[in-house]
């Protein structure tokens, strides 16, 4: 299944008539996974599948989005949160050095 439709299925699965929001989560997930096979293909993200790792920070940032929006943290610390996650996961995807 290509990761655009999947995603797009996700979020249209248990809304009928929310065709808007699932095409601005496919559209959104493609870019994520197109960036992190770019990311791959320049040897600065290990291997594997662009899908399984966009989902993983796609996750994240959704929860953090979720997290904000019930009043779990306050919206001045949304920018800190995001770049710590995308750091974290960045520094955890890098490809291993050799010793």
């Amino acid at each position: 299944m290509d990761s655009r439709a999947g995603v797009g299925a996700v979020f249209s699965k248990h809304r009928p008539g929310a065709t808007a929001v699932a095409e601005a989560a496919a559209a959104a997930f493609g870019q994520i996974s197109d960036l992190i096979e770019e990311g791959q293909a320049r040897g600065e993200l290990k291997e594997g599948d662009p899908e399984d790792i966009g989902l993983v920070i796609y996750a994240t940032v959704l929860g953090i989005t979720s997290m904000l929006n019930s009043g779990m943290i306050e919206p001045g610390r949304l920018e800190g949160l995001v770049d710590t996650a995308v750091t974290q996961f960045l520094r955890g995807a890098r490809p291993a050095e050799p010793r």
